[in-house]
């Protein structure tokens, strides 16, 4: 039986696609011999830059205006959550934090190669953001993520606390965003899609920032940490080595494989990859 669909794909550019997936995509052969683009998702761009330089700059005036602490996490929280749900609800697509790209890639909602763009897509748009928000900032680039700590309490324990509530918290979000995306094509060309309500990952990530915030300045998003490090790391102010980013991360990757599991578990077994469906083919109006 000849193959429906051509595996060896290669990636090229489509200005002329003006639609919520364009930057790239891919060519693939139906099984009438018309040929589809699959188009790659780049939503996480402006995404993952917007969140980013909003929170930082909502942060730095409430720093400067003696908010309290209690009454500062509260917020940020809440603007946390909002700023996520508004890109969620517009774009259908985006991921936001590297533990949710990994999860939907266990998960067979997004397609390999598409999780690797997203990742580094969301790396490149921190990194930008960061450096956008320099002239609005006294002091230069974002300060250091810190773990809260005290003298009444021991710097593993604070550690360790910080993890648990980073494990928690990004479970909650990885599983509300699983059971609240469906993939939009069952074959080898994948995209996780918003198709649920998001009241979930709104309490998800509102209640996941408040316990990171709890215990450390780092948000639900732990790429703000590694890439104001990183940034640092290759200037003068560099005062923290960039392999202690690990303590921010082993919390969310490892809930985020958790939530995974507990999706894969407890998600209803009517799900088939059309490729077990001999003499199958797709429809090829359907969108990605």
């Amino acid at each position: 039986m000849p193959r429906l669909y051509d595996e060896t794909q290669d990636f090229h550019p489509d200005a002329q696609y003006g639609g919520e997936y364009a930057m790239c995509s891919v060519s693939k052969r139906t099984c009438n011999g018309a040929v589809k683009r699959q188009n790659i998702n780049y939503a996480d761009i402006s995404t993952c830059y917007a969140t980013t330089f909003l929170l930082v700059y909502i942060e730095d005036e409430l720093a400067a205006r003696h908010v309290p602490w209690i009454h500062k996490i509260s917020l940020m929280s809440l603007i946390d959550a909002m700023a996520a749900i508004l890109f969620i609800e517009a774009l259908k697509t985006v991921h936001l934090h590297p533990a949710i790209t990994i999860a939907h890639l266990f998960s067979w909602t997004t397609s390999w190669y598409q999780c690797i763009f997203i990742v580094i897509v969301q790396l490149i748009a921190t990194i930008t953001a960061n450096i956008s928000i320099i002239p609005l900032r006294n002091d230069g680039l974002p300060a250091y993520i810190t773990v809260n700590s005290d003298i009444n309490t021991e710097w593993t324990r604070a550690i360790y606390k910080l993890m648990f509530s980073q494990f928690f918290g990004t479970a909650l979000v990885v599983v509300a965003h699983l059971m609240s995306y469906s993939s939009s094509r069952r074959s080898r060309v994948r995209i996780g899609r918003l198709r649920e309500n998001s009241c979930s990952l709104f309490t998800a990530i509102s209640l996941s920032s408040f316990l990171s915030l709890l215990q450390s300045s780092s948000h639900w998003n732990s790429l703000q940490a590694t890439t104001v490090s990183l940034l640092r790391s290759f200037s003068q102010n560099a005062s923290e080595p960039l392999h202690d980013q690990y303590i921010f991360w082993l919390g969310p990757l490892i809930g985020s494989l958790l939530a995974c599991f507990l999706y894969r578990l407890l998600s209803p077994a009517t799900r088939h990859r059309s490729s077990s469906a001999a003499g199958y083919c797709e429809d090829v109006s359907d969108s990605i």
